[in-house]
């Protein structure tokens, strides 16, 4: 795989605080060449200049793994991980774990009745 690296120096930013200010994130994603396939996801958001606290910055990396199953013809998320690192505000340091299974295919059809005027 290839991975691929990003980090967010000037606006437009993809995330903003609550109060709307920008918070500049960094990430990379794993990627199959021959096929495009991503393989996995990690984006990170260092809030020193979100959050100011006594003891330093605060840190969020979001991690997302993707991979086949049984019955679908795209790569789906099979697990994510969130860590937190609370320095700024504390010493609490907080990890979580998602495993999605059971995924299935939902599809729909659509018709238009009469005129839309």
């Amino acid at each position: 795989v290839l991975r691929l690296s990003f980090e967010q120096k000037e606006a437009p930013y993809a995330i903003h605080s609550r109060e709307g200010g920008a918070i500049p994130v960094s990430g990379s994603m794993w990627v199959e060449p021959a096929s495009g396939r991503i393989v996995q996801t990690e984006v990170t958001i260092l809030t020193a200049k979100v959050i100011r606290g006594p003891r330093g910055r605060s840190m969020l990396r979001i991690t997302s793994r993707f991979g086949a199953v049984p019955g679908l013809r795209v790569w789906v998320p099979l697990r994510m991980i969130e860590e937190y690192d609370l320095q700024a505000r504390t010493d609490e340091k907080l990890k979580a774990q998602a495993t999605y299974t059971n995924h299935r295919l939902f599809q729909t059809t659509t018709r238009i009745i009469g005129d839309a005027r």
